[in-house]
């Protein structure tokens, strides 16, 4: 494994050097797709930009389950290879990124009254292991996983209390990875992309594509910051934009760009009932949710239906909330947590919109493959232009590489400098995890909590120590925001590197204090003061700021 150096600060673009450069390749959206092709680039010793037009990983990448997963239910659509990829890539992410992934136990209960599904579930089971035949072979033990298991009715009872005890048989176990803070994930690819050359900006929207001749050369670029519009050249584009992809074909009235298909995705977090292990359960129509423990809360969900508006527009509505709440109360037993599950029961709610390809609107979006296309445009006329659709967060990186070796063919570029399957992320080169762990408690045992500790090991890695010091050096970046950890120390650290423009970036990108549920009036309020005083705001802004993010983030529809 490749372990050198660390970029710990993420710059954002200046048109200056943008100036008779033209790049190997300009990436077109900031979410983890986008972050992945431009960290293979630059891996690969291409000169690469990447423009977002709102932050990093701010639409379908922040509205995750926090999973790196196999996909055990595509299996019942025959979709063996999407598994086994998907299977690959979540062993790759717990080489390259060791302490953003953590093994994560799930148990689906079965019943009685269901016997007839038992049958199914095991052999699907049993592919899934021999599916994932290389899962322990990763260089930290931590992340090694253990193979399937049966669990009895009363141990199902003790790891999940909620659950009904009416005919409750046993559970199947298996693991996959917890993926606890997705946006940090992001962030280590940008970080490591960055490292290697490759410029980024955020809050930049490409608002139209540049043609010289019938060849895409370029994009145009309104920095939403300045206002400013200027363009950037290219030999290649390629189109990372998700559910917005099409507006980008669009922009230059490309008539055989097609209409995505676009699927919605719900989830409430709640403190009412606690799980010890994750749990997945078949509702009466067919479809699944889960209940999967997350920061000392509980994260439910997925709604997964399709979204035909502008995704501009997207918000998630009473009507998804409510449908969440009914499969809860229809699955749970009202009894072991004190009464039905409701709206005031809600700390948080988040939704995103995910493309999905080969699916028409009237087809059921839960039953859609999660597969991904990459298209070259120079067929419909437009060369020079590259597409991703589809896919989800645990294929981004293998996604990203297919990607790279069609540009390096139709390039002639020479082969590839580094092995991003073997790369550790630069934030993540922390060597074998435990002694990290046990080091950095040695080191910061005074003054400090232990879960402050593991949080910061967990999520930031070898960044940890630059917040953990900083909170040495001024005490007052040692007050406790979070119940798991998190300090007013990572406030500062983040905005001195890491590109962050509103109190949004700030509470639910860059840290994770905003998902715990709403803050304290005093924790906004000194938080909103050091983003204005860095974005020399005055105290109207710091307000207004304060206003919108409640009204946005903890206002239920």
């Amino acid at each position: 494994m490749v372990t050198e150096g660390i970029c710990q600060e993420v710059k954002r673009i200046d048109t200056q050097e943008l100036k008779g450069r033209v790049f190997d390749i300009i990436v077109v959206g900031g979410g983890i797709t986008g972050a992945a092709v431009a960290h293979e680039a630059a891996l690969r010793g291409r000169s690469v930009a990447l423009f977002e037009m709102n932050d990093f990983g701010s639409a379908t990448s922040a509205a995750t389950s926090k999973l790196i997963h196999g996909g055990l239910r595509y299996l019942k659509n025959g979709e063996f290879g999407l598994v086994r990829e998907s299977l690959r890539e979540r062993r790759i992410l717990g080489d390259i990124a060791p302490n953003l992934v953590e093994p994560l136990r799930f148990l689906i209960p079965r019943y009685s009254r269901r016997f007839r599904k038992n049958v199914p579930l095991r052999l699907g089971m049993w592919l899934y292991d021999q599916l994932s035949f290389d899962k322990s072979r990763v260089a930290e033990p931590k992340n090694r996983l253990p193979r399937r298991a049966l669990f009895s009715a009363a141990q199902t009872l003790e790891s999940a209390p909620a659950l009904d005890s009416f005919g409750l048989q046993y559970a199947v176990s298996y693991f996959d990875y917890a993926n606890v803070n997705p946006d940090r994930m992001t962030m280590a690819f940008l970080k490591t992309a960055c490292e290697h050359g490759a410029l980024v900006a955020n809050y930049a929207k490409v608002h139209s594509l540049v043609r010289d001749g019938n060849r895409i050369v370029g994009v145009q670029v309104t920095d939403r910051l300045t206002q400013a519009t200027y363009a950037c050249y290219g030999k290649w584009i390629v189109n990372c934009a998700g559910p917005w992809s099409d507006k980008i074909l669009n922009t230059n009235q490309a008539a055989t760009a097609r209409q995505p298909v676009r699927s919605e995705g719900v989830h409430l977090i709640t403190s009412k009932f606690r799980f010890q292990d994750a749990v997945a359960m078949e509702t009466d129509h067919g479809d699944h949710l889960m209940f999967l423990p997350w920061r000392g809360l509980t994260i439910v969900g997925p709604t997964d239906k399709p979204y035909t508006g502008d995704p501009d527009n997207y918000a998630p509505t009473a009507a998804s909330v409510q449908e969440l709440i009914d499969k809860v109360n229809a699955l749970l037993p009202a009894e072991p947590v004190g009464g039905a599950f409701s709206r005031s029961d809600i700390l948080f709610h988040y939704g995103g919109l995910r493309p999905l390809v080969g699916l028409d609107t009237q087809q059921d979006s839960y039953s859609a493959s999660r597969r991904y296309e990459i298209t070259d445009y120079s067929r419909q006329g437009m060369p020079g232009l590259i597409c991703v659709e589809g896919g989800k967060y645990t294929t981004s990186r293998g996604l990203a590489a297919q990607v790279l070796d069609l540009l390096m063919r139709q390039s002639g570029w020479p082969s590839a400098s580094q092995d991003s399957s073997r790369y550790v992320l630069s934030p993540c080169r922390v060597g074998p995890y435990q002694q990290f762990i046990d080091d950095l408690m040695t080191g910061y045992e005074s003054g400090f909590q232990p879960e402050t500790i593991s949080y910061y090991a967990r999520n930031y890695g070898v960044e940890a120590k630059m917040i953990l010091d900083k909170a040495r050096e001024h005490p007052e970046g040692r007050e406790m925001l979070t119940q798991d950890g998190e300090i007013m120390a990572e406030v500062d650290y983040v905005l001195e590197h890491e590109l962050v423009y509103t109190l949004d970036d700030l509470l639910f990108r860059r840290t994770g204090i905003g998902w715990m549920g709403k803050p304290s009036d005093e924790v906004f309020r000194k938080i909103a003061k050091k983003l204005g005083q860095r974005l020399n705001w005055s105290l109207a802004d710091q307000q207004r700021s304060i206003v919108d993010c409640l009204e946005k983030r903890y206002t239920l529809p």
